[in-house]
């Protein structure tokens, strides 16, 4: 790892007003220059360093980047070496693996992997061991930007980068996992533009609900751990080092204010109904890790039935493997056609648009190798289901 200070240093004095300026040449971050001088002295086994990408405008670009050492041109793909290549090409699927951002270009199989010579000035010649540098998200892309003022959210990164290593080094995984997702209203849209542009149809138009508490429970009913969404405009939760198993969330909501009391919720889960309920509570349970659910509560008034009001909270809920997800889908983005290929029979797929809506379902399949055509969905964001991994998938 390249980073071990992340203060602003003697080096960043150049982006520091006048009455800011540090004078302790050791303050903050070494230069990369020195560490990758370090890193090749000791002959170690992978040389990383994690940034974060800009794009300079107000448009809405998030992707991943994985910058190498060339041997001549800038941004091609005359890479310094093939073990370099190699780390790179291994680590890129592990890192795009985050289900809780939206990517705006590329995919798990369609990658932005490139050599420099120039661009690597900040490493320079000094790195002699394979390695690269992350340009892991766009900082500046406005809903990513309140992402990342996250902590776990930061912490997921790393933990994709460790589950790489464990691959690619044949280390063996975590015996636990994590389970996270975001909370947003499914009917209010962002519109402030200090949280704009964001990527039409996707999920980061909708608000996510600040103060929101989750709580998860394991399958004896016990109760494993509470989280409060942060104020930061991300929905993000986490929680860490759970035992292998099922688990079970709760939802609660605030009943409408200015109406008649409803006499009963409707709770639904990916579409279906769950139960009908009095109480401004409901507990499900069963539920797997690696699998993302979302929910909707509705309001019931004698026959007539609401939409999900502004309260309701649509949340997905993402459990990172702890193995390689052997899914490939392809094109993607697409025209509509999609070829989904797995290393297990496929046994049902399912697709869901970003509001949760089941717009595609096949079951009883039995081959390792299926199409569907999404040519009737609305361009945008769609989460494909393939038994219990989830894809994120993009209708041209």
């Amino acid at each position: 790892m390249s980073r071990e200070d992340n203060r602003s240093g003697y080096r960043d004095n150049q982006y520091l007003p006048d009455d800011q300026q540090i004078t302790d040449t050791g303050y903050g971050d070494r230069p990369l220059s020195t560490i990758a001088e370090e890193a090749s002295a000791n002959n170690v086994d992978a040389f990383l360093s994690i940034h974060s990408n800009a794009a300079g405008s107000t448009s809405a670009v998030n992707y991943l980047y994985l910058m190498c050492p060339g041997n001549g041109g800038e941004g091609d793909q005359n890479f310094r070496d093939p073990a370099t290549k190699a780390l790179a090409d291994a680590a890129w699927p592990h890192i795009w693996n985050n289900p809780l951002t939206v990517w705006t270009h590329y995919t798990a199989t369609n990658t932005k992997i490139a050599a420099f010579v120039t661009s690597y000035t900040v490493i320079g010649t000094a790195l002699t061991v394979p390695g690269f540098l992350s340009e892991g998200e766009f900082h500046d892309y406005k809903p990513e930007t309140h992402r990342l003022l996250n902590e776990d959210y930061r912490h997921l990164e790393s933990l994709r980068f460790y589950y790489f290593y464990c691959d690619y080094f044949g280390a063996d995984f975590p015996e636990t996992g994590v389970l996270c997702g975001d909370v947003r209203d499914a009917h209010e849209r962002l519109t402030e533009k200090l949280y704009t542009p964001y990527v039409n149809g996707s999920k980061d138009q909708y608000l996510p609900l600040n103060g929101a508490h989750v709580s998860l429970y394991d399958d004896s009913g016990s109760l494993c751990g509470e989280y409060t969404v942060d104020n930061d405009y991300n929905g993000v939760f986490a929680f860490w080092n759970l035992e292998p198993g099922n688990n079970t969330v709760v939802l609660a909501w605030e009943a409408p204010e200015g109406v008649e009391a409803a006499a009963r919720y409707n709770v639904y889960r990916d579409d279906q109904l769950l139960e009908t309920v009095e109480e401004t509570t409901y507990t499900d349970t069963g539920l797997e890790a690696g699998k993302t659910y979302r929910y909707a509560v509705t309001a019931v008034y004698g026959d007539y039935e609401t939409e999900p009001a502004t309260e309701t909270v649509s949340t997905v809920i993402t459990g990172i493997e702890q193995t390689e997800q052997a899914l490939t889908v392809y094109p993607n983005p697409t025209d509509g056609l999609v070829n989904i290929e797995l290393a297990e029979p496929i046994q049902t797929i399912q697709v869901y648009d970003m509001n949760g809506r089941l717009v595609l379902r096949r079951d009883h399949l039995s081959a390792m190798r299926e199409t569907i055509d999404l040519s009737d969905c609305k361009p945008g964001n769609y989460l494909l289901k393939v038994n219990s991994f989830t894809y994120r998938v993009i209708r041209k």
